[in-house]
Parts: C-alpha cells; structure tokens; sequence
C-alpha cells in the first residue's frame, strides 16, 4: 500500500504508557525465536494468562464454529461439546488469580473464538496481537514482525530492570521511555506515512519558542489539534501558527468544530501553512472521514497528552494553557 499524507496517531491499545513494561515483560519470554502464526498464539495467550490482558465473554468465552467477517475463521474444535468447553475453560481463567490457568487452555479458547480485529496479519488474535505490539515497534523497543526473530532493545531491557526490582526503580521505566520517544519519527518503518516529523522534539521547541518570543507558558489543549494536522519539523511556522491562531479568536468559547475547520485545512496539501484558514466545505465532506473528527479534536489529542506526560518533561496545567 502506497504511503498517504496522514495527521500524526498514535496507537490507543496501550493507553496507558505505564504498562509498556507489563507487555514487554512478556516478550522477552520469547526473544530470539521466530515469529510464526503459532508463536503469535502463543503470547498472545500468556498476555491473557497472566491478564495483562483481559478480553471479555463476548470474544474469548463465546465458542464460534465459523466466521466470515472481515475474514475467514474454522474453530479448531468442530465438536458437538465445543462450546460448552470453551465456556468452562473461560469462567475458570476469569475466576483465577494471573497466571494460574494453563497456556494449553488459553490458545484452546484463542482457536475457537474470534475477535474481529483485521490488520497487518491473520485477522483475529493474530491481529490483537500486532495491536498490542506495534507502538513498541514504532518506539524501537521491540522488534516484532511475522516470520523475523524476536528481538527486545536495550532500553526495553533497562525498562524490565525496573519493572522487575522491588526497589523503587520507576526512574529506569521513564528514562528507557524518554530515550525511545524523543527519537519516534512519524514516518517510521510499521506506519505508513509521507511526512516526516520528529514529534516530540516538535513540541518542545513549539514550546520553547511561544515562551521566548510571546512569553507564553505553554500550549493550549486545543492547540494539540494543529501540531496533529502539522507536516513538517518546522516549529518556527507551526508556533506562529498557533500564535496566529489565538491571537484571532483568543481562547473563550472557540469550539472544537471551529478547530477541527482550520485543522483540516492543514491537511490540505493545496493551501499554504502560513495562511490561517479554514478548510474549504468540499475539503471537509471529501476527508471527513478519513480525517474524523473525534481523532483530532479528542482521540488523539488525549493519547498526545499521555505519552507526553510519561516523559516527564511536559506537565498538564492550568485547564490545558500549560
């Protein structure tokens, strides 16, 4: 598939960035081995035994003989008591303390149950899997591609010494983070993009130029929306911009839907940048839904808030001016 001109995303699967240790602790269980569609299974079943993931009834308790959603799936099991097993097998993972439920029982339910999740791989749990896996891919943490070695980063490594000490070492855990975020291209090697923008590094100097030229303290909430729309590293342009912006309409009642207009029209690659605009109502009604609203007026601004905040060096203040 050919690269699209896309507003910057961030995957949501592990919405809490504190729990990149908990996935990748996983991992590490099968490094150096060859990602097969029976490996795949394979970790995906340990992250459910150990419930570091917990899917619900509807997926992982709910026997499917056969499926021809968005692809094809056979359960494994075409027994009469097939369901009635899948059932047992789930009450008695879900009534369990982590880990204590056989991995023999987990990939039994991950062949005869179905979620309907199709990217990348084989849909399904294959699917879910490449879901839970592909940040830590983008961050360079992991490297976890079909038919390739496992492999675990060095800072994936210092992230575990802390995950795994019962000393208070939560320092490594953001350290390893920072190391790996403040280097994460947007157009890296597991996201199809034609822009190229070091995303973090964006945002402080956004930040560091506001506040030296216009002795602003920060961004505000909504502005996240024009650095998600934004496609190039040049913040000297994106900072004016947004003082543009602000300068026009302040900061009282300007609504989402105004944001999302002047958004879009960054993403139209046939108007400049310097041009505080906004996008044209063909624009909107052609890209609308490529370009949701929801992904850059709350989605994916929230996501931005929470990976920023893991580095600790972006703080959330004063109702989003900071």
């Amino acid at each position: 598939m050919a690269d699209a001109r896309k507003p910057i995303a961030f995957d949501t699967t592990l919405r809490n960035p504190y729990r990149i240790p908990d996935f990748i602790s996983i991992f590490k269980q099968y490094e150096g081995e060859v990602l097969t569609s029976e490996l795949i299974l394979k970790i995906e079943a340990e992250l459910i035994r150990q419930k570091k993931f917990e899917p619900t009834k509807n997926t992982l308790g709910t026997y499917k003989k056969e499926y021809k959603g968005k692809f094809y799936f056979e359960a494994d099991d075409q027994s009469d008591d097939a369901a009635e097993r899948v059932a047992k097998y789930y009450k008695e993972w879900k009534e369990s303390e982590h880990g204590s439920v056989s991995l023999d029982k987990i990939i039994y339910l991950l062949k005869n149950t179905v979620t309907d999740h199709k990217d990348h791989w084989e849909g399904g749990w294959e699917t879910r899997l490449w879901t839970q896996c592909k940040f830590l891919n983008e961050l360079g943490l992991v490297y976890m591609e079909k038919g390739h070695i496992v492999k675990i980063s060095p800072a994936a490594n210092l992230m575990l010494q802390g995950y795994n000490s019962d000393e208070d070492t939560s320092s490594n855990i953001q350290s390893a983070y920072l190391s790996v975020f403040a280097k994460y291209q947007v157009n890296n090697p597991f996201r199809n993009n034609t822009i190229k923008v070091n995303f973090f590094s964006l945002v402080l100097k956004v930040i560091k130029y506001l506040k030296e030229k216009y002795d602003r303290p920060g961004i505000f909430y909504q502005d996240i929306s024009f650095i998600i729309a934004w496609d190039s590293n040049d913040y000297v342009q994106l900072a004016e911009y947004i003082q543009a912006f602000r300068n026009k309409f302040r900061y009282n009642n300007v609504s989402d839907e105004l944001v999302y207009s002047y958004a879009m029209n960054l993403l139209d690659e046939s108007t400049p940048n310097n041009i505080i605009a906004e996008a044209t109502k063909e624009f909107i009604d052609k890209k609308s839904t490529h370009y949701k609203f929801k992904q850059l007026t709350r989605e994916t601004r929230d996501e931005v808030i929470r990976k920023l905040r893991m580095t600790r060096l972006i703080s959330f203040r004063g109702a989003g001016r900071n």
